[in-house]
C-alpha cells in the first residue's frame, strides 16, 4: 500500500510538473516575470529528480534486500551444523556482508534524501514525520541485529593444513 501510494504521488508530480511548464509557456502570468516563472518551474523540476532519486534508491533498496533474504535462507539452511564446503561457505558469508553493506549504506541515503525532501513538504508533516521514523527504526534493527562475520569465524582445509603442520 505504501508503495502503491508513493508511485500514485509519483505519477501526480510528473503530470503537475507537465501541466506546469505547458501553463507557463502557453499562458504565463500577469502577476509573475517570465524569470520568475522559470524559476517557478525550476524549483519543481529540481523537487522532481529528487523525488526521482529517492524512488530509485527505494527500488534499489527492495532488490538489495531480497538479495540479503536470499543469502540469508542459504545460511539458514546450514541449521547448526559444520558442513565440508567451508570455503564455499565462507565465500558466501562474505557476499552477505558485501550486500548487506550495500543495503545499510541505501538506508542511509534513503534516510538522508527523505529528511532532506522533508523540509520542503508543506502539508502532512505528520505523515513525514513518520515515514523518517520508519526508515530510521528499520536501519537501527538492522544495524543492531548483525555484525560483519570475522574473516576466520569459519574453519577452512587451509586452515587445518597449517594446525597439521604446526
Amino acid at each position: 500500500e505504501i508503495l502503491e501510494n508513493a508511485e500514485s504521488y509519483f505519477r501526480r508530480c510528473t503530470v503537475e510538473i507537465s501541466r506546469l511548464r505547458s501553463e507557463v509557456k502557453m499562458l504565463g502570468s500577469a502577476y509573475m516575470s517570465k524569470r520568475e516563472m522559470d524559476l517557478m518551474v525550476g524549483f519543481s523540476e529540481h523537487g522532481l529528480l529528487m523525488l526521482c532519486q529517492q524512488r530509485a534508491n527505494l527500488t534499489k533498496s527492495i532488490e538489495d534486500i531480497k538479495n540479503v533474504l536470499n543469502v540469508l535462507q542459504v545460511l539458514d539452511k546450514v541449521n547448526g551444523k559444520l558442513p565440508s564446503g567451508q570455503i564455499h561457505l565462507f565465500q558466501r558469508v562474505q557476499t552477505f556482508d558485501c550486500q548487506y553493506s550495500v543495503v545499510m549504506e541505501t538506508i542511509r541515503q534513503t534516510f538522508l534524501m527523505t529528511k532532506s525532501i522533508a523540509t520542503l513538504v508543506e502539508d502532512n508533516k505528520s505523515q513525514c514525520i513518520d515515514i523518517i521514523g520508519t526508515i530510521e527504526g528499520g536501519y537501527s534493527l538492522l544495524s543492531d541485529a548483525y555484525n560483519p562475520l570475522n574473516p576466520k569465524a569459519l574453519v577452512t582445509s587451509e586452515d587445518i593444513d597449517n594446525i597439521k603442520i604446526a
